[in-house]
């Protein structure tokens, strides 16, 4: 009995050092404790910067720390922390920081529109040579051999599980508020005799009142392959396991995307695709086979009718106000 005891008391004890360690660490990295009131404050004289830190430094670390739903749980502020230490010329702060993101299993999402000062912070030499830039590294190698599995898969396909080269989805009307009919053309476009056509066959001006009769996405589709289990399709079900491969077609609305799998096409939420994940699971279950960068962009040809009476086709979709969508 007093064995157990001892063994209780030590078990106890070994999670009670885990614990201040982490909260040590965690306290270390972010100014403090993380706190379930939601609180964010700006940088004021009401910040006394500590050391040599910045009054934006604290305030991002409050925000860290209150960021919600959770305590310490949204990604955006711990970034935002980031790119104020990499502004502040605090490499080890940066690495620090993204260290506990990765502890933390955040994906650390870094879209290389806006946050260019992290993405290049994590090619540099510097921070690869860091442990958590070791650890991404490493999980960059397993992301490529299995994007490699995929490639073997997709090649190994027959016709019908492979779906056209080139996918045109006719009658299409992308976006939650997408209404053919009555448009405002808002900048000066020609019109085509066919979609993708060479031949002029007249033009709009800015400020024209035009119809919208019909459109079509022109499409390469984009292979993508399964990497933690999951269920998709609204129509028909389609249970996936890893390594399934399928391809992702045109953009539907309300984050809803059309997709073929062994040439059933359905629709289902497939905004959140990543070119790896680090840590494949409900949140991160889906990767690119090719890195987004490479990857072709979607064409919407619109076919339109001016009041003239002359129909043509044109691919400047967003000079256009669809009035009918406001109604």
């Amino acid at each position: 009995m007093k064995k157990i005891i001892i063994i209780i008391c030590l078990a106890v004890a070994i999670g009670f050092v885990g614990w201040y360690v982490t909260l040590e660490r965690e306290g270390y990295i972010i100014g403090g404790y993380c706190f379930n009131e939601r609180r964010v404050i700006e940088a004021d004289d009401n910040i006394k910067p500590k050391g040599n830190e910045s009054k934006e430094e604290i305030k991002y670390q409050v925000r860290v720390r209150s960021g919600g739903p959770g305590p310490c749980d949204n990604e955006y502020m711990w970034l935002e922390l980031v790119s104020r230490l990499l502004a502040d010329e605090k490499k080890n702060g940066a690495i620090v920081v993204l260290g506990e993101m990765y502890e933390r299993k955040m994906e650390i999402e870094t879209d290389s529109s806006w946050r260019v000062d992290i993405n290049d912070f994590m090619k540099s030499e510097y921070f690869k040579a860091s442990e958590v830039g070791k650890k991404i590294e490493t999980d960059r190698s397993k992301a490529f051999k299995r994007h490699q599995k995929a490639i073997d898969k997709i090649k190994a396909m027959d016709e019908k599980e492979l779906p056209p080269e080139y996918y045109i989805n006719k009658e299409a009307c992308p976006g939650e508020r997408c209404l053919f009919g009555t448009w405002d053309v808002r900048k000066d476009m020609k019109l085509f005799d066919t979609p993708n056509g060479n031949t002029v066959i007249g033009s709009i001006s800015k400020g024209e009142e035009v119809s919208a009769i019909t459109g079509e996405m022109h499409l390469k589709p984009v292979p993508v392959v399964v990497v933690y289990p999951v269920t998709i399709g609204w129509s028909q079900k389609v249970q996936l396991k890893e390594g399934d491969v399928f391809f992702i077609l045109d953009y539907v609305g309300e984050g809803l995307y059309n997709f073929w799998y062994k040439g059933l096409i359905d629709e289902d939420e497939l905004y959140d695709i990543k070119d790896y994940c680090r840590f494949p699971r409900n949140r991160c279950w889906l990767e690119y086979v090719y890195p987004k960068s490479e990857m072709q962009d979607t064409v919407w040809w619109v076919k339109i009718k001016t009041k003239d009476g002359i129909e043509g086709w044109s691919n400047g979709f967003e000079n256009v106000h669809n009035i009918n969508a406001h109604l």
